[in-house]
């Protein structure tokens, strides 16, 4: 189970990493739908939020149409010609979907301008902070779902994941776009108290410019001198700095309550998308699961007909063969001596049992007894008994204690995860503008160009194995990836992580592909491995660059059997790699 655990989170969280390039792909694409954006930008807010409404619900239908779709054919079963109608449909409903998400975006950024003024680059690093919040919210439902299944269940939801996968299925993403249009009661007072706040700032701002005017009119008609006027307006603006201050104090505090009361509402409405995700998952386990039993159901009773058929024939030809025997043999008795009262009985009571036995085909079977003939006294009946009792102690406490060590390995690796996504969306929280303008460009500006060298060296390493592992990195201007390190025949998996390390002592990230070779049942076999190495200690900037170049390079690369994202140092363990290589799906 600890190895489907694992594959199971991995999957999530490639999924997540693809939501979030999603996420940029979406924005950089509502800034250039210029239609849709003539036509937002006519809207008031309530015209926006309705909008938003309607393509969620048509979102919503389009969701159903592609589970039912998917979840009602099987692959294994196609042929060639019917794998490739069914992929142009899942071609078809993902550009669907595309086309959904990216008109909603440009409402849903409109909405955010109208609301609060701010930028695009602005609403870009708040929709990238809550897709994480609501990524670590998946987190914990798929932890819960995780640890109170069973390897069937796992087993359907892995299955459920390559299907979503396939058909595009971002939850977190398309929660997150449409978030705005069912926004929960109490929005809108917050919004009219903080207007009534702002409100209530300006008016004691007018007051107090009049207090003063008053005050320098009196004076000028009492013809008080310059220094009792000079006096008097200090003592007026000291006053009034002191009846400001207690405002603003005021006016923190109940800003304080305010977004307090908006984490609420939002940790309550994340709650319960947790719950909803959690909820959708079990059903689709469920009827996944309630589709294969039916199936085998069907097939046992096909099978069980076609039994019975037989046997019934078969006995019905035996029954037969009996009934023209015994015929037979009436006839014969009959023509060697007259017949009596006696064989007149005989033959009704032949006659009588043949009818019954047509009438009731199992009349003829017998029923037979199985005896264990099986002495015991009474002292060895206790022994036995306590001996299973004692057996079936052990075994439940075995399973306990496997079930617990389970579970806490899965909490220790969701708690590591956990740790740095929340490390990762504190630096995006604390850069400043200048910083957040670069961040949101760099998916812009990352085109880079794989150098024909890298694939020349690939090509050594993938087809005629002349070496053992490479490095590449993107050059000085950011503009091309390039060859860094070679690995030759005979360089050792230590050799090749101390390269990595080295360059994140740098400061920089790396690509690497790795020629992997481990044992299976006595024999050798090799599988080519993709690193992806961002650790942790380098810059914002240099992360995004790698992490939103790296699709560049693995569309060169083809022949990877398994690709790795690598963040520390236990990451590259060659554990790791092993696990990998020897899990279910990656055969």
């Amino acid at each position: 189970l600890t190895a489907m655990h694992s594959a199971i989170l991995d999957t999530v969280d490639k999924r997540q990493t693809e939501e979030r390039e999603a996420l940029m792909d979406l924005i950089q694409a509502a800034k250039g739908n210029n239609s849709v954006i003539k036509a937002a930008k006519k809207m008031d807010q309530q015209e926006l939020k309705t909008k938003l409404t309607k393509l969620e619900q048509d979102h919503k239908n389009w969701r159903k149409k592609s589970q039912q779709v998917a979840l009602s054919v099987s692959e294994q079963n196609m042929s060639k010609k019917e794998k490739v109608k069914f992929y142009k449909g899942v071609a078809e409903r993902r550009k669907e979907q595309d086309k959904l998400l990216a008109e909603a975006m440009v409402y849903r950024m409109e909405l955010e301008q109208q609301m609060g003024s701010k930028t695009d680059d602005d609403i870009a690093v708040t929709l990238l902070s809550n897709l994480q919040e609501k990524q670590e919210s998946e987190n914990r439902a798929i932890s819960t779902l995780l640890s109170s299944q069973e390897e069937a269940a796992l087993t359907q939801i892995k299955n459920l994941q390559r299907v979503g996968k396939r058909e595009g299925w971002f939850d977190n993403l398309t929660a997150m776009v449409f978030s705005m249009s069912s926004a929960g009661e109490g929005v809108a007072d917050d919004d009219h108290e903080l207007q009534m706040m702002e409100k209530m700032k300006q008016d004691t701002d007018r007051q107090m410019e009049q207090e003063k005017e008053n005050l320098l009119s009196e004076a000028k008609e009492r013809s008080h001198s310059e220094e009792e006027v000079k006096a008097a307006l200090q003592q007026l603006e000291w006053e009034q700095e002191n009846k400001r201050k207690r405002m603003e104090d005021d006016m923190s505090a109940q800003r304080k309550k305010i977004l307090e009361r908006v984490a609420a509402r939002k940790k309550q409405d994340t709650d319960k998308e947790t719950e909803q995700l959690t909820a959708m998952q079990l059903v689709m386990v469920a009827e996944s699961q309630q589709k294969q039993q039916q199936e085998a159901i069907a097939r046992e009773k096909s099978h069980q007909g076609s039994e019975l058929q037989k046997r019934l024939e078969a006995r019905r030809l035996a029954r037969k063969r009996s009934v023209e025997d015994n015929k037979g043999q009436e006839n014969a008795e009959s023509q060697d001596k007259p017949s009596s009262s006696s064989s007149s009985r005989t033959v009704d009571s032949n006659f009588i049992d043949n009818v019954l036995l047509e009438q009731n085909p199992f009349a003829a079977m017998k029923r037979e007894k199985t005896v264990l003939n099986v002495e015991l006294t009474d002292k060895e009946r206790d022994d036995e008994l306590k001996k299973l009792h004692r057996e079936q102690f052990n075994l439940r406490s075995r399973i306990q204690d496997q079930q617990k060590q389970q579970e806490e390995m899965l909490q220790r690796r969701l708690k590591q995860r956990q740790n740095k996504k929340e490390l990762e969306a504190q630096q995006l929280l604390s850069l400043g503008e200048r910083q957040k303008t670069q961040l949101l460009n760099v998916k812009q500006t990352s085109g880079v160009q794989v150098d024909d060298d890298c694939i020349h060296r690939y090509a050594d390493l993938q087809k005629h194995h002349k070496l053992k592992y490479l490095t590449f990195k993107l050059s000085e201007d950011a503009k091309k990836i390039v060859v860094d390190k070679v690995g030759q025949l005979g360089a050792s998996y230590d050799d090749f992580v101390e390269e990595l390390k080295n360059a994140g002592r740098d400061g920089e990230g790396r690509y690497a592909v790795f020629d992997f070779e481990y044992n299976v049942r006595g024999q050798v076999a090799a599988k080519i491995v993709f690193f992806l190495w961002v650790p942790d200690g380098i810059k914002v900037k240099q992360r995004m660059l790698y992490s939103s170049s790296v699709k560049a390079l693995k569309q060169k690369l083809n022949g990877i059997h398994i690709e790795m994202q690598c963040n520390d140092e236990c990451d590259l363990a060659q554990s790791e790699i092993l696990q990998k290589c020897t899990e279910r799906g990656y055969d």
